[in-house]
């Protein structure tokens, strides 16, 4: 399991997708150090703290800002908080991306109106509870282009719509071939790259209706360079943790 953990990237890609109305996803959040965006995270359930990815764990000086779109301006409409807690999961793998979720306490609640507001949190399910093919949306400011090299981060909030991979599907010998670990989901177009759940921006949401249902986390490649066809991007599956979060 080394070798392929070892190809495990954290996501940071909304490749295939759109620039979205400002504002119209109200419950996106940007996690700035000095002012630069390094991951995202999203209000679901309150206002007085979000979530976002293990792997984005920052001990000191991040702000999270919600109600952005443009973010390397002042929005009049965005609301600015200090981050004064970043708890990850106790049982986070690093290395393999497991358990890949944290929690972020705000220094005050976001206040919520029409350009700050959360989704719902799904109930607790220790299972693969999304229907196949559920179409989701999975937003962020991460890479427009596709490699390795960050060339063209989004100055805009962007999304793209994609349809949930069953467990069983995405674990299967053609796609991760029994990597996936419990707590995990896929989303993407499956046999279509170019528009795949690699899509996304670390740390920020997967949305399905009215809820925050993952986490965008991890994949093995990106879906310009042939591999997104059979490597759907990988998410933290929110309903596994719901009681987690309550309890933070």
């Amino acid at each position: 399991m080394s070798f392929v953990a070892a190809l495990r990237k954290p996501s940071s890609f909304i490749v295939g997708g759109d620039e979205v109305a400002p504002n119209s996803e109200p419950y996106v959040v940007s996690l700035q150090r000095s002012g630069a965006h390094f991951c995202g995270a999203s209000l679901a359930g309150y206002l007085n703290k979000a979530i976002t990815a293990g792997h984005c764990h920052n001990s000191y000086g991040v702000t999270a800002v919600a109600g952005a779109h443009r973010i390397e301006l002042y929005e009049s409409r965005s609301q600015s908080r200090s981050v004064t807690q970043f708890i990850v999961h106790p049982s986070y793998n690093s290395y393999l991306l497991e358990n890949d979720i944290a929690i972020i306490k705000l220094s005050s609640p976001f206040v919520e109106n029409e350009y700050v507001k959360p989704l719902f949190l799904p109930r607790q399910v220790f299972q693969d509870w999304l229907p196949h093919n559920s179409p989701v949306r999975v937003c962020g400011w991460g890479n427009t282009v596709p490699g390795d090299v960050p060339a063209e981060m989004a100055k805009e909030l962007h999304c793209i719509d994609v349809n949930v991979i069953a467990y069983s599907i995405c674990n299967d010998r053609q796609h991760y071939n029994g990597e996936l670990s419990p707590g995990m989901m896929c989303a993407g177009v499956d046999g279509v790259g170019g528009k795949d759940a690699c899509g996304g921006d670390s740390g920020g949401p997967v949305k399905y209706g009215d809820m925050v249902v993952g986490i965008t986390s991890w994949s093995y490649g990106h879906p310009h360079q042939g591999q997104g066809a059979y490597y759907p991007g990988v998410y933290t599956d929110v309903a596994w943790y719901r009681n987690w979060i309550d309890l933070q």
